[in-house]
């Protein structure tokens, strides 16, 4: 068989990781809204409702990127600033372990 030495090109590819965050800030918020829309009520026009850069949003990005030492950072960050919500530590404590496992 022939090994292939040519390196791969990157089909998709942000430059600046600080724009990429910036919209995803934006989009995880407004993604959350519209999925709890109903016709019924009306949708949430404060621009504060449609931007979140919590640590947890960051952990999710970073993850994504498959930083995963940043990903634990970020999620433990959040864990700390969890307010005695038992489904959101649970959430946070199985996300850090993906990002563990991620580290493998």
């Amino acid at each position: 068989a022939e090994v292939q030495t040519k390196t791969l090109k990157p089909v998709f590819h942000v430059p600046n990781e600080k724009q990429l965050f910036r919209y995803y800030y934006t989009a995880v918020p407004l993604r959350n809204v519209l999925s709890k829309w109903s016709g019924n009520k009306p949708v949430p026009n404060s621009f504060s409702e449609f931007y979140d850069n919590s640590p947890r949003v960051r952990g999710n990005m970073y993850e994504e990127l498959l930083k995963y030492k940043l990903a634990i950072r970020y999620y433990s960050e959040a864990l700390e600033k969890t307010n005695g919500n038992g489904t959101e530590k649970i959430v946070l404590l199985g996300a850090i372990g993906y990002a563990w496992e991620g580290l493998g």
